[in-house]
């Protein structure tokens, strides 16, 4: 598409993920001088540390038996009824596709004494940041799935450092 040129007068916060983002800065020329020249691209600030050191989040799926058929597994072991599913999706954007596994999160907060009981400083990025995440799924979130049965997920993410 066409070229467009933005500019802020205080500062810019670019969210792309952990991948994404990196890669946007790169190709605006900030990141590590060398590599940026190797691949032909002008620094604008050299900044070593871009694209370096990624690392991903802890995160365990807690999974449950559920007494519902109505979880992503039901479709995934039947055709027809998958077929319907993509079809209501197709024809009205709405059905189960018109949600993403998981559909639920939430962004909680340990209290400040828990902090202050281990003699440590808070790791996260301020006062209303937060140390963990729940991610809830209306079905089994990993592959293969089992045969039988139907399962909720409530995954627990560590998003600060310390958490």
């Amino acid at each position: 598409g066409p070229r467009k040129t933005l500019t802020a007068s205080n500062e810019v916060i670019i969210s792309a993920g952990a991948l994404g983002t990196p890669h946007i800065l790169q190709h605006s020329g900030i990141g590590n001088r060398t590599h940026l020249t190797s691949l032909g691209i002008p620094t604008l600030v050299d900044l070593p540390s871009v694209g370096q050191n990624l690392t991903d989040h802890a995160f365990v799926a807690n999974t449950w038996l559920v007494n519902s058929t109505d979880t992503f597994e039901t479709a995934l072991r039947n055709q027809t009824l998958a077929e319907l599913q993509v079809r209501e999706w197709n024809q009205s954007h709405q059905g189960p596709y018109a949600a993403s596994t998981f559909n639920v999160a939430g962004w909680l907060r340990l209290g400040d004494e828990d902090f202050k009981k281990f003699g440590i400083e808070d790791p996260s990025a301020g006062p209303n940041s937060a140390h963990y995440e729940f991610i809830i799924a209306n079905g089994a979130t990993r592959l293969p799935i089992p045969p039988t049965g139907n399962f909720m997920v409530i995954g627990s993410v560590a998003v600060s450092p310390l958490s």
